[in-house]
């Protein structure tokens, strides 16, 4: 079968499209009218990619069946079936976007229905007075007491997906997060439909108003984190500066996409930390673009995992690792996470450690 998935299908489109994209705002004006349009662009046009994501999705879905896709079924299993196909697909979208494969024996793509690494494990579920969303909690008692910082996620495509990252998501809450993503679990097939900045944004409202969720576990609010993957960190982006009690952005394989103009990114108020993948992941250029622009104190950590990245191994893989640590450094004041994070043996270069990353405080 030549074409077995839709995702890949769409990584491959997105490899060769959103370099272009990006090269918008560098190219040149045929009038000082065209430069301060751009210079005034807000963040109505920070999710302009958006639109076009969905639209080719949507597009795709009534061949689904044709294909031998089940738009409704788990994304991680399905993901992981098109790879282990090793079809011609796959192999055009390893060279552009890497694979969810790794080279280790423990770094296969795979379901992983462990429950995470952490000593609380995780449990998923949806709450009816939060539509449209899933969540993600520790699913054994944490210390009487203990508030659990809070992490709201947009997923790659902008998909209103719920188990998309369910892998990486299910890794950050066994080690005592409350993690809320857009999307129901398993989508419901809507692949052609997709998210905004007020998704993240709700899931912020909503845990202001229900500190304590389903099981007892109680939210800190002084310690939320919103976070996206590729066409996710656009949704970051324009909700960053939209809701106070935001006090870190964490962007993974993404940045401006050519739709911010400079002096938003600049105008972000909070920390941010990017992870990217490497010679093969397309969305590395922007997100280093935008790190040396931010005024506030960031970090950019880069390590050869593609553009598909690690979240769908066993704990996430790679990026389950160095997220959690970094989470439990800036979050929990962790000393052994900090030298941990900060060693090379993570696999991560580029910024790591850097004076900046040192920085990196929550107010």
């Amino acid at each position: 079968m030549l074409v077995a998935n839709l995702l890949p299908l769409a990584w491959l489109s997105l490899a060769t499209a959103l370099p272009a994209l990006h090269d918008v705002e560098n190219l040149p004006s045929t009038s000082q009218t065209h430069t301060l349009e751009r210079r005034q662009r807000g963040t109505a046009d920070v999710e302009a990619i958006v639109g076009p994501i969905g639209a080719f999705m949507g597009l795709m879905m009534p061949f689904a069946d044709k294909l031998g896709i089940d738009a409704k079924g788990d994304m991680t299993t399905t993901l992981c079936k098109t790879f282990a196909n090793n079809d011609l697909t796959s192999k055009a979208v390893e060279a552009f976007a890497g694979s969810p494969n790794g080279k280790g024996p423990d770094e296969k793509c795979m379901k992983d229905l462990s429950g995470g690494s952490g000593p609380y494990k995780s449990k998923v579920f949806e709450d009816p007075t939060l539509a449209n969303h899933t969540i993600y909690t520790p699913e054994l008692p944490v210390p009487a007491g203990t508030k659990l910082p809070v992490v709201a996620w947009a997923n790659g495509f902008c998909l209103p997906a719920g188990t998309m990252f369910e892998n990486f998501l299910r890794e950050l809450a066994s080690h005592g997060y409350i993690v809320i993503a857009n999307g129901k679990i398993n989508h419901e097939g809507k692949l052609g439909a997709t998210t905004r900045a007020p998704e993240l944004l709700k899931s912020i409202t909503w845990i202001g108003k229900n500190p304590k969720v389903q099981g007892g576990y109680e939210a800190d609010l002084d310690k939320i984190v919103i976070a996206g993957q590729s066409c996710g960190g656009v949704n970051v982006y324009a909700a960053v500066n939209k809701d106070p009690r935001i006090k870190m952005a964490l962007m993974f394989n993404s940045g401006d996409f050519g739709g911010m103009s400079s002096a938003l990114i600049k105008s972000i108020k909070v920390p941010v930390a990017y992870f990217e993948g490497g010679s093969k992941d397309f969305a590395g250029p922007a997100g280093l673009k935008d790190y040396k622009m931010l005024t506030t104190p960031a970090l950019y950590a880069d390590a050869e995992i593609g553009h598909i990245g690690t979240y769908y191994q066993k704990y996430g893989g790679k990026l389950g690792k160095i997220g959690i640590r970094f989470l439990e450094w800036k979050l929990k004041g962790d000393e052994k996470a900090k030298a941990e994070f900060c060693s090379p043996a993570n696999g991560f270069h580029s910024s790591l450690p850097s004076e900046n990353a040192v920085q990196i405080v929550l107010t």
